[in-house]
């Protein structure tokens, strides 16, 4: 048998440059962030910057068994989350708009992979890194505190869970939080290690102000590596509060 793995894993790096490994679930980021879920006893998850709905599909894939709520502000993106979130019951949308620390309207540069949407200028490390990520839109949206609409949406939750991935708005969610944040028992936070957005706060500094808050810093995930030179760009930081 070891020769015929043998055979398919370098059949699959001379046809597609892929590499075929075993799959080790201790190992795979959204198998580990389910257990931490289950473990914290978690019954909703607020999935800040759905995009499409990837985030929310792979936890009800990998077995979460709570409630998502899903925030996106991008008119393509949110028909198209609305139409996979529709046949899942536990899965609802909050109102279209974006988040942060003011109540108003926000101008957003709107990319073309849909996931890199930004109300920060993107970088030329960014569009090096990855072409298909260029904005090619502006779009302004309503802009909400997160303490302010998310009240209504949770009153039957008891353990809260809040990811935030808005492309180096991160800190300006969390300012609109402040309300809500002391019911949060766990954390899933997009960090870059480098800028790729202008003026936005890096690994550093976000990880001193999470933990402030009261959280342990409890795994990461490498989401975004410049395939050109090897270095890692951003990666996911899991946390959850230090009294659990």
């Amino acid at each position: 048998m070891n020769w015929i793995k043998r055979v398919v894993r370098n059949g699959l790096r001379r046809a597609f440059n892929r590499v075929l490994v075993p799959c080790i679930p201790s190992h795979y980021f959204p198998a580990r962030l389910v257990r931490c879920l289950e473990y914290h006893r978690i019954d909703c998850v607020l999935d800040v910057g759905a995009s499409t709905g990837q985030y929310a599909a792979t936890l009800l894939a990998e077995g979460y068994r709570g409630r998502i709520i899903s925030f996106e502000p991008t008119t393509s993106a949110y028909q198209e989350l609305a139409r996979r979130a529709e046949h899942h019951p536990r899965w609802q949308l909050a109102p279209r708009c974006a988040l942060g620390a003011e109540i108003g309207e926000l101008e957003l540069h709107v990319a073309r992979n849909q996931v890199s949407t930004s109300a920060l200028e993107m970088t030329e490390t960014h569009v090096s890194a990855a072409p298909d990520s260029a904005p090619y839109a502006v779009e302004r949206v309503d802009l909400r505190r997160l303490d302010q609409i998310a009240p209504p949406l949770v009153q039957t939750a008891e353990r809260l869970f809040l990811k935030i991935d808005v492309q180096g708005y991160e800190p300006e969610v969390l300012n609109g939080a402040e309300h809500i944040l002391p019911q949060i028992r766990g954390l899933q936070v997009e960090l870059s290690l480098v800028e790729l957005y202008r003026g936005q706060t890096l690994f550093p500094e976000m990880l001193r102000r999470i933990l402030s808050l009261g959280f342990d810093f409890w795994g990461v995930d490498t989401v975004f590596v410049d395939e050109q030179s090897g270095r890692t760009l951003q990666v996911d930081g899991l946390f959850f509060r230090r009294d659990e």
